[in-house]
């Protein structure tokens, strides 16, 4: 990808301890956080008209106002939309907060 131009960040992934006494469970940590500072410098600077974010996590609600504020400050459309995955197997029904 970043042959292809593309910014890429990786974060290292964390032991948060075992989940059943076998195994370790991983998970990266600081990745909303890169992503929401990345959505929001890029819609300060008119990078993007449009953010489709895949996750449900609503620590990134407040992206979305932030958002919407830069959308009216700057008086111009800027949207941003929460994709995520829907069956009768899910466990949360709705996006991130105050996303389309």
């Amino acid at each position: 990808m970043r042959r292809a131009g593309i910014n890429v960040t990786s974060r290292r992934l964390r032991h948060i301890g075992p989940d059943d006494g076998t195994r370790q469970v991983l998970r990266k940590k600081g990745i909303d956080l890169r992503l929401g500072l990345d959505v929001v410098r890029m819609a300060r600077n008119g990078d993007l008209d449009m953010a489709i974010i895949f996750s449900q996590d609503q620590d990134l609600a407040e992206v979305a106002s932030e958002v919407r504020d830069i959308s009216q400050s700057q008086g111009r459309w800027l949207n941003i939309v929460s994709a995520f995955p829907k069956s009768s197997a899910a466990t949360a029904w709705r996006g991130i907060s105050r996303t389309d």
